[in-house]
């Protein structure tokens, strides 16, 4: 049946989760639109099972612009009558670049084009990244997409972050095995921030192994200012941290396993990041 669904996706780790055994069992073929590049992106699908294409502003071959009008002639000029799956990631990224409207014509010309050759378009999206109004017309357009795994509450989320999910706090994850869990989180706007999307966020970035004792007390600030204040000063640290261990793993040999686990707790723990990363840079140029 063919039709467009929306999945609650906070990180690649869980779409690919969520979508491995509808890509798995496809009974025609399959068209990947991901912002990730193409060496990351093999890690959670092998090459032979999907047509992949990379969202980006670099070009090559495999690139396609992280804007609606393009992405949507190139979906037309891939898909066909024996198409059975298509997955475009970055919508959020397509409103910085486009209208709101522009979107929509998008979404609507998606959804005619997968009922007329009758395939499935899937969109992961973190609900986060858009306005309620958005939300609504996009859900209207593409409704959520039914999982297994149930997004969890946020009196589940604040109960699991008072247990804690401090993990580096009591041991030290190599670079490599951190980066496979690793990844850029949309921004979270002022507009419609409050402590339960504060909880939630803070969860998925310790699921990632960040300590974040720095930002715990937004979570009891009143003044929701403040509180995004603190968060965003927070949100830009973590940002250079992802960024910082990606390069630690870039590495490779440049660095000693030593070194490698220094960096790798330094940047985990939020740790002179600023300072870490200059020298970390300096470093890896005199190498």
């Amino acid at each position: 049946m063919g039709g467009m669904f929306t999945l609650e996706s906070a990180s690649p780790t869980d779409t690919f989760r969520n979508l491995d055994k509808r890509i798995s069992e496809a009974d025609g073929g399959v068209v990947c639109y991901s912002r990730l590049p193409m060496r990351q992106l093999l890690r959670y699908m092998p090459s032979n099972s999907a047509s992949m294409w990379w969202i980006s502003e670099h070009e090559s071959p495999q690139s396609v612009r992280p804007h609606p009008s393009n992405v949507g002639d190139h979906v037309i000029g891939n898909v066909g009558k024996n198409t059975s799956l298509v997955m475009i990631d970055g919508l959020d990224w397509f409103i910085t670049k486009a209208s709101q409207e522009e979107c929509l014509a998008f979404l609507q010309r998606m959804d005619a084009l997968s009922r007329e050759l009758d395939f499935t378009i899937v969109y992961p999206v973190d609900p986060l990244a858009f306005e309620a109004v958005f939300w609504a017309r996009l859900t209207s357009l593409a409704p959520k997409l039914s999982t297994e795994t149930a997004p969890p509450t946020a009196s589940l989320i604040l109960e699991e972050m008072d247990t804690g999910l401090r993990s580096m706090s009591k041991e030290v994850h190599h670079a490599d095995d951190s980066d496979r869990s690793l990844s850029h989180l949309v921004k979270l706007p002022r507009m419609g921030f409050t402590h339960a999307i504060l909880a939630k966020r803070m969860l998925q970035w310790k699921r990632m192994g960040f300590d974040l004792s720095m930002l715990e007390p937004a979570l009891v600030v009143q003044n929701m200012d403040e509180a995004h204040r603190l968060y965003g000063d927070v949100e830009e640290t973590v940002a250079l941290a992802i960024d910082c261990m990606r390069m630690v793993v870039d590495a490779g040999d440049k660095l000693s396993v030593t070194e490698r686990e220094l960096y790798g707790y330094r940047f985990l723990s939020l740790t002179d990041v600023r300072a870490s990363a200059d020298e970390l840079k300096l470093m890896l140029s005199s190498r």
